[in-house]
């Protein structure tokens, strides 16, 4: 009997064993398969184009101080994979959170890959970030708001002080980024804000942010809409407590120039570009200087031109030189709104000179040149040659 009992044990013995064996065996296979196999060999490639360039992040979710990230929180990547396999990409901790990702990708090109947030952001602050996979690495921000800030508008409740309207306004013609108004506040403490105009003849202007500093501090808000009548336009701001308000100039679109009185041309290297202007206006500045602001297009239709000059303390357009670094502004872009090319104050490495060389006050005629560098859609630079203008100021 005991014998007999002794053989069961064996038998369960070599059974159980066999059976580890078999789930050892599985479990190894399965660890292989996820480390050297087809579906789990280590991903390769980079996260910049063929052109060296970083790729653009795009950054989801609203980042709040002392305020858990959640799944809404998250930033996608560009990824140019060169094989497929498992991936890690994963960026630095900065100001208590940070983003990370971990899966397979089974095809090579460029995919979209979701970053997840981790943490808490502690500053109300622009986070910088190092994102990183294989042997490349790139860059981005996410900003972070705090409590709302408490400031009040400069100038209120007049006109709002040293304020500074950029880009054209044509009846017709949706704003574009080219379009913002920047503003002056006087904070008093820091943390969040969010400024949005009065609609008026058909545009807005909107801005959000952090303010890190207390004082007099500068906000850019970006114009949206379309204007639909054309002439000056006292745009209503109201934050908190203040308000003031600033002008925007709209012009009548289409053919109110004497088109005699009407002629730009310049080279860009061997291109040569042409055209007439269907705009061309003097406003003040809230510095009280005159802005001399001139748009037209090519005989197309498809690509326009827009060129400012602050005349620098005159109430008066005035034959001068003026460039791109302190007083004058230079565009040059496509009907969708794309940029080819540009010159302003905020475009460091370039300098365009543009000279009024006659201005007569009976016709109102304005001549001039201009030529220098300006910015590409590369954002390299490029000269401009040859560059003449005339118009006759309607407004």
């Amino acid at each position: 009997m005991r014998q007999k009992a002794f053989l069961c044990f064996m038998n369960a013995s070599r059974y159980m064993a066999t059976v580890f064996a078999a789930i050892l065996f599985a479990a190894c296979v399965k660890e292989y398969s996820f480390e050297r196999g087809p579906a789990g060999s280590v991903a390769k490639g980079s996260l910049r184009a063929t052109s060296g360039d970083c790729q653009p992040a795009t950054i989801n979710g609203v980042y709040k101080q002392d305020g858990t990230v959640g799944d809404s929180n998250y930033v996608i990547v560009q990824v140019r994979f060169t094989s497929p396999g498992r991936y890690k990409i994963f960026t630095d901790t900065q100001n208590g959170f940070s983003f990370y990702d971990s899966s397979v990708v089974a095809d090579t090109g460029y995919q979209s890959i979701k970053l997840k947030a981790t943490g808490k952001p502690i500053l109300a602050q622009v986070t910088n970030f190092l994102v990183a996979f294989d042997t490349s690495f790139c860059r981005f921000s996410v900003p972070v708001v705090g409590t709302a800030a408490t400031y009040t508008l400069a100038g209120s409740p007049n006109s709002c002080s040293n304020s500074n309207v950029q880009g054209i306004y044509t009846v017709g013609t949706a704003l574009s980024a080219f379009n913002t108004v920047t503003l002056r506040a006087n904070v008093a403490t820091i943390g969040s804000y969010s400024i949005t105009t009065t609609t008026t003849n058909g545009i807005t202007f909107q801005g959000s942010g952090n303010f890190t500093s207390t004082g007099l501090q500068t906000v850019a808000l970006q114009g949206i809409g379309m204007p639909t009548t054309p002439g000056k336009n006292m745009i209503p701001v109201a934050s908190g407590t203040s308000d003031c308000g600033f002008i925007v100039n709209v012009m009548a679109g289409g053919g109110v120039i004497n088109r005699a009185d009407s002629a730009w041309q310049f080279r860009q290297g061997n291109n040569y570009f042409h055209g007439y202007f269907d705009g061309a206006l003097t406003d003040n500045s809230s510095s009280g200087s005159t802005i001399l602001t001139l748009v037209g297009l090519t005989p197309t239709k498809d690509t326009a031109i827009a060129i400012l000059v602050n005349m620098e303390g005159s109430s008066t357009v005035k034959p001068g030189t003026y460039k791109s670094s302190t007083s004058s502004t230079f565009v040059f872009f496509n009907y969708t709104g794309n940029t080819i090319y540009t010159a302003d104050k905020t475009t460091r490495g370039v300098e365009l000179t543009v000279v009024i060389t006659a201005y007569d006050a009976a016709t109102q005629i304005a001549e001039g040149t201009f030529s220098g560098t300006v910015l590409n859609q590369a954002n390299q630079q490029v000269p401009i040659a040859q560059g003449k203008f005339k118009a006759q100021i309607t407004q």
